[in-house]
């Protein structure tokens, strides 16, 4: 599992733009982790 994508989008300061561009770009299971993650830090 591979998300060289997925970490350059990480410098994105907003959760949400940043799960909006994973989508994009990442597969969906990726979005799902990485998102969810984000959310619970962000609050």
């Amino acid at each position: 599992m591979e998300y060289s994508e997925c970490d350059y989008y990480k410098g994105y300061p907003d959760g949400i733009g940043y799960c909006s561009l994973i989508k994009s770009n990442c597969l969906v299971e990726a979005v799902d982790d990485k998102c969810q993650e984000l959310e619970e830090q962000d609050g």
